[in-house]
């Protein structure tokens, strides 16, 4: 599972920052 499409890795990435702004609002 080293192959990973851009768009879920992108979507992983927008997860995690969206993650850490909620929790720094």
């Amino acid at each position: 599972m080293n192959a990973i499409p851009p768009s879920r890795r992108r979507f992983l990435r927008g997860s995690l920052a969206a993650g850490l702004a909620g929790a720094f609002p």
